[in-house]
């Protein structure tokens, strides 16, 4: 499976390990052109710590987005 980067292959820490399954039940290798990793408990670190990166920045632009929500006097939450 071909990703440009981590980040966009997971945007949260519970995607991460069902894409690990899903690379091994199917065995084919997770490739990540523009952020090469090693096929070793090192790479695996690497590849695990930047989903955990790519989780916090999702979050924080979820945080600010509520708070713009409020401060422009709207409730927050889903709009319908």
């Amino acid at each position: 499976m071909l990703f440009v980067k981590v980040y966009r292959a997971a945007r949260n820490v519970r995607d991460w390990p069902k894409l690990e399954a899903l690379e091994e039940e199917s065995r084919v290798p997770l490739y990540f052109p523009d952020q090469t990793t090693d096929e070793t408990l090192a790479g695996r670190m690497q590849r695990q710590m930047s989903d955990d990166f790519a989780s916090y920045q999702t979050d924080q632009k979820a945080i600010g987005g509520q708070r713009r929500l409020i401060e422009g006097g709207l409730p927050p939450g889903l709009q319908y």
